[in-house]
């Protein structure tokens, strides 16, 4: 899969063999060495190679690689990498009690109950949905499909991309986040905006290592309501955004989501692609179409917080008219679909006049 990685699925014994050597040593260590500087900071590693240890010796089996990733010539970092948890979920509650697991965006609900439950294909769990308690007239979603953001198309797509983004913030003033598929996507994004005299737009930009101080001043931003010029905050999919923030009311106008959320390209993610295509012939969906449709999912839930809250969402992906992504959509989201830019404009102007 990758020159600077190694995946097994055996442990081999002589590497088990070395670690239980090591934890010996090191209990041997502290229970003698019992004051000395940093004692509590090397206990870190040390619990952390006792908890690997028990992993391997409760769970691992064929649901399980271990891996291995070269960083450096002094770096070498060992993982166990859990590609389906549901044998080991279920048995911590069957025949013991009543389990219930919940959430806002579990999209497709099929993809999350195989993952929950191991036994759904003999004995069906029950499932109930829950419609939004929200207004759905005060969210529109569109999805412009015009557009591919494809890897191999992304340069030829940008400058339509940005020309569309900016005529649809242009219909509204306001605060909005616009989620880009990766880092090097927003910074492409980024550049292709310096390019333009967007004066009357001001533009925040998430950093790839965005400390905790660095989020509250860019959401700080956004909490300012003051609309005496708009706000754009590029964020990337799937990270520090995606969930866990509440923008309210004038805090947040609209949701732009470029691409369908699809997890970057790397060996684990191959591995887990490969396994469920064995498991199931559905490798493609369950190591990328549905874990990014959920990204996008919970993208959207940030818009509507409260009751009072309205504003527009705008999907932008050709991907998303066709069948696949057609039936992963919601239907509470009502999502309108076109290909042509002026009918786009229109649409987004038409819904604004419900709030002028």
């Amino acid at each position: 899969i990758s020159e600077r990685f190694l995946a097994m699925r055996d442990i081999p014994h002589s590497f088990l063999e070395d670690v239980e050597a090591l934890i010996s040593t090191l209990a041997g260590f502290f229970n003698k060495e019992l004051n000395f500087d940093d004692r509590e900071k090397l206990l870190i590693p040390y619990f952390d190679l006792l908890f690997f240890h028990k992993v391997i010796e409760r769970y691992f089996d064929d649901t399980y690689v271990i891996t291995w990733r070269l960083f450096d010539r002094d770096e070498i970092v060992c993982s166990l990498l859990t590609l389906d948890a549901s044998n080991h979920l279920t048995d911590i509650y069957r025949d013991k009690s009543p389990a219930i697991f919940f959430s806002a965006t579990m999209t497709p609900t099929t993809y999350y109950i195989s993952l929950l439950d191991a036994d759904s294909n003999v004995d069906k769990p029950e499932l109930l949905q829950l419609d939004s308690p929200f207004d759905a007239s005060r969210r529109f979603v569109l999805n412009f499909d015009g557009c591919s953001t494809r890897f191999g198309d992304r340069h030829l797509s940008l400058p339509s991309i940005v020309s569309l983004i900016h005529e649809v913030i242009a219909e509204r003033k306001g605060h909005y986040l616009l989620f880009s598929p990766s880092f090097a996507y927003q910074r492409m994004l980024a550049n292709e905006i310096k390019r333009h005299n967007f004066s009357s737009i001001e533009f925040l930009v998430q950093p790839p290592r965005m400390t905790e101080k660095q989020k509250n001043a860019f959401l700080g931003r956004f909490q300012k309501t003051s609309t005496d010029k708009t706000l754009v905050g590029l964020t990337v999919i799937g990270s520090l955004f995606n969930e866990g923030i509440d923008l309210i009311g004038d805090q947040l106008t609209g949701v732009i989501i470029i691409g369908t959320g699809l997890p970057g390209l790397s060996p684990e993610r191959e591995i887990l692609r490969q396994y469920y295509e064995q498991k199931m012939g559905m490798g493609y969906e369950y190591a990328f179409m549905w874990p990014g449709f959920n990204r996008v999912t919970q993208a959207v839930g940030r818009l509507i917080r409260t009751e009072d809250d309205y504003g527009l969402v705008l999907l932008i992906d050709d991907r998303y008219g066709q069948t696949e992504y057609r039936h992963l959509i919601p239907e509470e989201w009502h999502t309108i679909h076109t290909k042509d830019k002026d009918e786009a404009i229109r649409l987004v102007r038409e819904f604004w006049k419900n709030f002028d």
